[in-house]
């Protein structure tokens, strides 16, 4: 089975509430449906992780497709499966401040980081957030701890798990940066933590990403952004 693969919209890092998307997030979401639309996509299977931020993405891709609202939109999905996995969510809160505060025990820059971190506002609070984060993902990733090995094994098996439920054509589903990062990894045989890094950092959101994993696993396309205008791309 093909699975497309969405990283979710941008979302509120510049607030208190990153779980929902910014206006940004929603066109974005919008604009890559009416291009799967205008391109004559059909899914009879649809995933997502079950963040709001990935509701809300896959809502405002059914929207662009259906060119309706939300509730028009997934009536449409009545003759198609949606199935939720938690295992294609990212990196949990509580596992995200464990390892920053571990990387901040032993490095003062990165502590001043964090502290900075809790006094920002506006886009100053979004590009401290992507800094900090690219640390705690890079630190955890190539760490290539216990858990961290159980994160990969459930982003897998979710994905597996999607492409066995048939269906009369490929699924479209929504997820984040490292759970992408890591099928892509995987789909190129490159399963290493720099390539899983490399990837995390370049996915953008929205970013529109082809795997067949229906014997194998194959990447037919990878981060494409051809739905946005460059000043409606971002990567946070």
């Amino acid at each position: 089975m093909q699975i497309h693969l969405i990283r979710h919209g941008q979302a509120n890092a510049s607030g208190l509430n990153y779980h929902k998307l910014t206006e940004k997030g929603v066109l974005q979401a919008k604009n890559l449906g009416k291009r799967l639309a205008e391109n004559g996509f059909h899914f009879s299977i649809y995933g997502r992780g079950s963040l709001v931020r990935h509701r809300e993405t896959l809502e405002g891709i059914l929207d662009g497709m259906a060119g309706t609202s939300s509730s028009s939109c997934i009536h449409s999905m009545d003759s198609a499966q949606l199935l939720e996995q938690p295992g294609l969510n990212e990196v949990d809160p509580e596992t995200w401040k464990a390892l920053a505060q571990e990387i901040a025990a032993g490095d003062a820059s990165f502590a001043g980081m964090l502290e900075q971190l809790k006094d920002s506002e506006g886009s100053r609070r979004r590009r401290r957030l992507a800094a900090v984060t690219g640390r705690v993902l890079d630190f955890w990733i190539r760490g290539q701890s216990d858990e961290f090995q159980e994160f990969r094994r459930g982003v897998l098996d979710s994905l597996q798990n999607i492409a066995s439920h048939r269906g009369s054509g490929p699924a479209l589903v929504v997820s984040s940066g490292t759970p992408i990062a890591i099928a892509i990894a995987e789909a190129m045989g490159q399963s290493a933590p720099e390539f899983i890094f490399h990837w995390l950092r370049h996915l953008s959101n929205t970013s529109y990403s082809i795997l067949d994993i229906s014997s194998g696993w194959k990447a037919l396309q990878v981060n494409s952004l051809d739905h946005l205008k460059v000043s409606d791309r971002s990567l946070m």
